[in-house]
């Protein structure tokens, strides 16, 4: 969460090996964060009007600087995932695909519009680990201008698809559809390019009427209760006028004069009851902008992510004023920034709960927010909340209480990819993780106060390790970051010693207290390969014994004590659906 945008030295890192002509080559550079400025299924983030200026916090700029294997750890359920659009210029090839879809798992985006793909045909297909499902012209009617538009799906978003039907639509070249399930709401995703602006050419004036109209008789398609997301290159620009003229259709952060295009788009806004997303949050000019006009030389939008308006709180249980963002969770429940009242309003399986801010007064407390503009989920499950008018982000720890949440104390660092063990005294302690880099610092929250407090640190740093909680009630931490090594945490003294180090470095493994007090300690990966062996810690003599091996190689994945004393071990890395028993 500390990284909240995406510098533009960075994109030509990131895109430089696409090597497309000099002009498109700025055009990708430009791309806001790939356009991710909503977040998706089943982890959901959705921007929607807002009446008061943004913060420059937005959705889409937040990315965890992260290895490979750290984008590829599973993740807890309450999670943001995004959507992003990109005019991809032609992915016909496989090899342009696979350099697609390895910065989408780059940037961790899990539903994407690609525009002018140049794919001719319509079809499912997959590439790595994504589906793509893309609309063109038919082979037999090969031109230069092949248009296309594709739709990728991430392994978490293929699931939300499947699991209504696998449902997708080729309207035609320039507009293509998928519903994605939800718990409480269903989303659509419509991907488009739309003709470039007509300019008085009557014949570019025509296709744009066209594109309109196939757009207007999808949408008619689509299930009203639905969450509708439509994303693409629009080819439109929208003036800061629109702001003042459209209903809220346009938010207050525009950066050009309208055009043709730019006007058919407001209006359809309009009649659809739809809002122009990226209007509604400021940027800097250099992350606001998408194309470069070649003989001016002057930057403009024309990719933009459209969301209906009205939302599931419709029934009126909360009134809100100024709703200045939804939040789904992957289970399909919607979080609402109302931000004249300064509250977070939040929904469970028994509806909508005020969360954050009750008594609908500004104010600057910890449990107070003063006209807050954003929020977001983490990877655990917290809730980051952009402060507006106090100057702060806030973060609030998922607590349930009766259908609520309660904040309490934040930790000294933010860490994700870290241990949490509940002490004999209650307290609970915290260990390693990643920010920026692995830690090696550990601090113990207080539930009698919810204070944090530090405590010495580890002897290495650590994170993808694990954490036991002996019968002496030490804290045995294992591995993590490839390492062989253990150590031992004391409660009493809050010192850390060596121990036995394991037969083998392991990260993204399990450990399970057994029955007999030893501890079992399964797979894992040892930067060479995922494994299948197995170590048994004992505590009384501090070394590992070898134990017998897993029938199949798993990272990331679970182990259980049983009420029978085994250990039952299930699926891990990679899509393995087995279980064993030890």
């Amino acid at each position: 969460m500390d990284q909240i945008s995406i510098t533009l030295k960075s994109y030509q890192k990131d895109f430089c090996f696409l090597k497309p002509p000099a002009r498109d080559v700025i055009d990708i550079y430009r791309v806001p964060e790939l356009h991710a400025a909503l977040g998706g299924a089943p982890g959901l983030l959705v921007a929607t009007t807002s009446c008061c200026q943004a913060s420059p916090l937005s959705m889409g700029h937040k990315t965890l600087l992260a290895n490979e294997k750290d984008q590829e750890q599973c993740i807890n359920a309450r999670k943001t995932t995004f959507f992003g659009g990109w005019n991809v210029r032609s992915c016909f090839r496989m090899a342009k695909k696979q350099l697609i879809i390895k910065q989408l798992q780059r940037h961790r985006i899990q539903v994407a519009a690609l525009s002018e793909t140049a794919i001719y045909d319509t079809g499912v297909s997959t590439v790595g680990e994504y589906t793509m499902v893309h609309s063109g012209l038919t082979s037999e009617n090969r031109t230069r201008s092949a248009h296309g538009v594709a739709i990728c799906l991430g392994k978490q978003a293929t699931m939300a698809w499947k699991n209504i039907g696998a449902f997708w639509k080729a309207v035609n070249e320039r507009i293509v559809m998928v519903r994605l399930q939800g718990t409480a709401v269903n989303v659509t995703i419509i991907a488009v390019y739309s003709p470039v602006n007509p300019n008085g050419n009557k014949t570019a004036a025509t296709a744009s009427d066209k594109f309109y109209t196939d757009l207007q008789q999808t949408l008619s398609t689509v299930p009203s209760k639905d969450l509708l997301l439509i994303m693409g290159d629009f080819n439109a620009r929208i003036g800061k006028q629109q702001n003042y003229t459209s209903n809220n259709v346009v938010g207050p952060h525009t950066t050009d004069h309208i055009n043709e295009n730019g006007q058919r788009l407001v209006d359809f806004c309009a009649a659809n009851d739809l809002i122009i997303t990226n209007t509604f949050f400021q940027h800097k000019p250099i992350h606001q902008t998408t194309w470069m006009h070649p003989g001016h030389k002057k930057w403009h939008t024309l990719d933009y992510t459209l969301v209906n308006r009205e939302t599931i709180l419709s029934n009126g249980t909360f009134e809100l004023n100024c709703p200045n963002g939804i939040t789904l969770d992957n289970e399909g429940f919607v979080f609402v920034v109302d931000s004249n009242n300064h509250r977070i309003i939040g929904q469970n399986s028994n509806g909508f709960h005020c969360l954050v801010g009750c008594n609908q007064s500004a104010g600057s407390n910890r449990n107070q927010l003063s006209s807050p503009s954003n929020l977001q989920f983490d990877l655990f499950g917290n809730i980051f909340v952009v402060d507006q008018q106090n100057h702060r982000i806030q973060k609030f720890d998922l607590i349930i209480i009766a259908g609520q949440w309660k904040s309490t104390g934040n930790m000294a660092v933010a860490r994700y990819g870290h241990t949490a063990s509940i002490l004999s005294n209650g307290k609970v302690l915290i260990t390693g993780g990643y920010n920026g880099g692995y830690l090696n610092s550990a601090e113990l929250y207080d539930p009698s106060t919810g204070n944090w407090t530090t405590t010495r640190t580890m002897s290495v740093a650590r994170y993808g390790h694990t954490a036991s909680i002996l019968s002496n009630g030490k804290v045995l931490v294992t591995g993590g970051g490839y390492l062989n090594s253990a150590e031992l945490y004391d409660p009493s003294t809050g010192n850390w010693t060596t121990t036995g180090t394991m037969s083998v470095a392991r990260y993204g493994h399990t450990a399970s207290l057994l029955s007999n007090g030893k501890v079992l300690v399964t797979g894992g990966d040892t930067g060479s390969g995922y494994l299948n062996s197995a170590e048994l810690y004992d505590p009384s003599t501090g070394n590992w014994t070898t134990t017998g091996k897993m029938s199949v190689a798993r990272y990331q994945h679970t182990a259980s004590l049983l009420s029978n004393k085994t250990i039952l071990v299930t699926g891990g890395c990679c899509s393995l659906n087995s279980a064993e028993l030890y």
